[in-house]
């Protein structure tokens, strides 16, 4: 693949990130969250809000650094190898997980969440593909 058509690539994926952080403050309340957390232990009720709370962080961070620096993205230096190898990893393993071990029969009814249930592992397939090229592209600039 051509360095330029990645490089937007590369661009379009920050913004589907910055996306998937706007869809996701939606989330809590589509799924009653805050009634199901509840009965969790303080404890366990903040640790999964910390989880959730750096896992955005993440996502932004790497909207962030793929609008604003793609071109260090794909510089083929083994630091751009490792940071796409991370992406990659990620969003690979994210989608693997949504597509293995999420119950989708539990989801509230209606288009939008049925949506919703295909769309989000497609993001992350697609991010995780947009991120394995670029990682390709690093390896072979290595070489």
């Amino acid at each position: 693949m051509a360095t330029e058509t990645l490089e937007w690539a590369v661009r379009a994926a920050g913004l589907g990130h910055f996306a998937l952080c706007a869809a996701s403050t939606h989330i809590p309340k589509a799924l009653g969250l805050k009634r199901q957390f509840a009965g969790l232990s303080p404890l366990a009720r903040q640790l999964v809000v910390m989880q959730a709370g750096y896992t955005f962080a993440l996502v932004l961070v790497i909207g962030l650094l793929s609008l604003a620096g793609p071109g260090l993205l794909l510089d083929a230096t083994p630091l751009a190898a490792c940071v796409s190898g991370f992406v990659f990893a990620f969003w690979f393993s994210r989608a693997v997980l949504q597509l293995t071990y999420v119950d989708k029969t539990d989801r509230p009814p209606g288009l939008r969440y049925s949506v919703a249930v295909w769309g989000f592992p497609a993001m992350f397939l697609g991010f995780a593909a947009t991120f394995g090229l670029t990682l390709a592209h690093n390896i072979r600039g290595l070489a």
